[in-house]
């Protein structure tokens, strides 16, 4: 990180410390320097600073706490009990993958404001967050929610595997593909198979 980078994010660092313990905003946030560099993690922290200056209450506060986690390690995004797998592998990717417009998605979408992507207007449920037993991070809740909301079959539970192709084309621009959504590439995902 450039010093000019390192004073930037000290100072937005700041705006948010009210919000999320130290040793978790700092901890998070070396994790994504590391994974997108400065640049990437200056304008993920504007974004998130402009929505703690609009969000209200603690609902504000542990989505900024729960987006920075999701950023910083992807893999932790869980769906625990609920049958939404397709869209949770989706957030898993997007915030792997694209984290500032992750983050710029999930802060619309917290908002209620509508997000849209390859064709389809993303807008959040009234009840994304009504189930007091869910133990969903906010964040999980919020996405995950919201792709469950856009399916065009409703007759199960979960996502079919069309609608997950639609979701995933609208989000990345391409159609679905199971060993590229792994790690982009064929022959690293039967590497990494042949060296297990």
């Amino acid at each position: 990180v450039k010093p000019e980078e390192a004073q930037q994010i000290r100072n937005l660092s700041q705006k948010l410390a009210a919000l999320v313990p130290a040793n978790e905003l700092f901890g998070n946030l070396l994790q994504i320097i590391q994974r997108t560099g400065g640049a990437t993690a200056i304008a993920m922290l504007e974004k998130l600073v402009a929505f703690s200056q609009k969000s209200k209450g603690e609902m504000g506060a542990e989505l900024i706490k729960d987006l920075l986690n999701d950023v910083a390690r992807p893999s932790s995004v869980n769906q625990r009990n609920n049958n939404t797998c397709a869209s949770t592998a989706l957030q898993v990717k997007m915030a792997g993958q694209d984290p500032l417009r992750y983050v710029e998605m999930m802060t619309k979408l917290a908002a209620g404001d509508t997000f849209e992507a390859g064709g389809i207007d993303f807008k959040a449920p009234a009840n994304w967050n009504a189930n007091p037993n869910d133990e969903r991070t906010s964040s999980a809740r919020l996405f995950q929610e919201t792709l469950q909301a856009q399916r065009k079959d409703k007759s199960i539970s979960g996502m079919t595997r069309p609608d997950n192709e639609r979701m995933d084309h609208a989000l990345f621009g391409k159609w679905y593909d199971p060993i590229d959504s792994h790690s982009g590439k064929t022959a690293d995902l039967l590497t990494e198979i042949e060296d297990d």
